[in-house]
């Protein structure tokens, strides 16, 4: 699966928010239980040279949904305090949520490899 979500800025990101409460429009795929990310469509197509995160290995997250955000948000929570951190996304409407939040869910339980 892959396509556009919402990020929610670190602080190293702030030279570049978007106009959106600090949360910033990236490509997304997500492929063999890893996600990763890249500033735009375009990087996308460049493959690994544009990409921005080498991978979330999505076993060791916890997919929540936040019902709450009117924006369709949802998070990755570590498992275990391992040091990597937490993710905070948006979809672009509920069905895109239902639809990244399953395939999320999936892929976080696939046996390792």
């Amino acid at each position: 699966m892959k396509g556009v979500l919402l990020k929610r800025s670190g602080d190293g990101d702030k030279k570049r928010l978007s106009l959106i409460d600090g949360w910033l429009e990236r490509f997304f795929e997500l492929k063999e239980g890893q996600l990763q990310y890249w500033r735009s469509e375009p990087d996308y197509t460049m493959g690994a040279r544009g990409r921005l995160e080498t991978g979330l290995q999505l076993k060791d997250y916890e997919i929540l949904v936040d019902t709450s955000d009117p924006h369709w948000g949802f998070a990755l929570q570590p498992k275990s305090a391992s040091g990597v951190r937490g993710w905070h996304l948006r979809a672009r409407s509920e069905s895109d949520r239902l639809e990244w939040t399953q395939k999320l869910l999936l892929a976080s339980m696939l046996p390792d490899s």
